[in-house]
């Protein structure tokens, strides 16, 4: 079987879904969202796992005294709105939401640190 690839625009499902989420949000603050960036938008999405679709089906299936520790790590939504609620006046590249929710840089290729071999 041979499976088509999503990405008709270069970007994965995830990636696609993470950068919606991000990009409304920017869009309600009355901010242009930053370029989309594959890398970044799977490695914020890899965090949170799952859509808030996916959320709400999760939250159906557990016990209620659970639901808002749950909706506390699993909505990228939530974590928007609770750890951005001040944005700067432009957003130059994904990676600033990705130092805000996860406390990490994400390096890209065009960014990342040249690598050195050693030969002897």
């Amino acid at each position: 079987n041979i499976i088509a690839d999503p990405r008709k625009d270069g970007l994965s499902v995830n990636a696609k879904y993470t950068y919606r989420v991000i990009s409304d949000y920017c869009m309600s603050k009355g901010l242009k969202p930053p370029k989309t960036n594959d890398k970044i938008l799977n490695h914020i999405y890899m965090h949170f796992g799952i859509t808030e679709e996916e959320l709400i089906v999760m939250l159906n299936q557990t016990p209620a005294k659970n639901h808002k520790q749950i909706y506390k790590r699993f909505s990228l939504k939530y974590n928007l709105e609770t750890k951005c609620k001040k944005l700067p006046e432009r957003i130059s590249s994904l990676n600033y939401f990705s130092k805000i929710l996860l406390g990490e840089n994400i390096l890209t290729t065009k960014e990342a640190k040249p690598t050195y071999q050693l030969t002897y």
